[in-house]
């Protein structure tokens, strides 16, 4: 029986890696679309992520008994879906509400506290202009891991001296595969 299980459990988290590679695929064609100015490809493209994030999120909810990979396969998907609101919020500010993003983001912190999890709660609520919620968010990140905090606090003063524009991410070009 418990081989059974554990084949089951390998079946249902490849199905979901499969669709984590289709949704950063789908990234990467939004990716392509924002530099070249087109809102509309860049959209549907970001549509395509989230059927794929939404179809990996069904999958691991069908399961009764998720182990800790799938727990933090669940909560990276959260996350990444949280990041895609996000940029569809920047090329179409109408046409999403970041409530969602903050939801999919303490959902993930839930299933696997992480300070860049904390760290983007906290700039979305500083954006809606909540400086208690925002401030409170990047304690627990300060408290999660000071030394990613400090490193992402780096690089971006590094880039504003630089002038360079900041690519808004601590995770730019990360591919979404696990």
């Amino acid at each position: 029986m418990q081989r059974q299980q554990k084949l089951e459990s390998i079946h249902y988290i490849a199905a979901v890696e499969n669709e984590m590679r289709e949704a950063d695929a789908a990234m990467g064609e939004a990716q392509a679309e924002i530099r070249i100015a087109n809102k509309s490809g860049a959209k549907a493209a970001l549509t395509k992520a989230f059927q794929h994030f939404n179809a990996g999120i069904e999958i691991l909810s069908a399961q009764s008994d998720l182990d800790e990979v799938a727990n933090s396969l669940l909560a990276q998907i959260y996350y990444w879906r949280a990041r895609t609101t996000g940029i569809l919020n920047e090329i179409d500010p109408d046409s999403v509400n970041m409530d969602e993003a903050i939801a999919d983001l303490v959902k993930s912190t839930e299933l696997k506290p992480d300070a860049k999890t904390y760290l983007r709660m906290g700039k979305i609520y500083a954006q809606q202009g909540n400086e208690d919620a925002a401030m409170e968010n990047i304690k627990k990140a300060i408290l999660h891991d000071f030394n990613s905090v400090a490193e992402h606090l780096l690089k971006t003063f590094a880039s504003q001296e630089s002038g360079e524009a900041e690519d808004d991410s601590e995770d730019a070009g990360e591919p979404i595969v696990f």
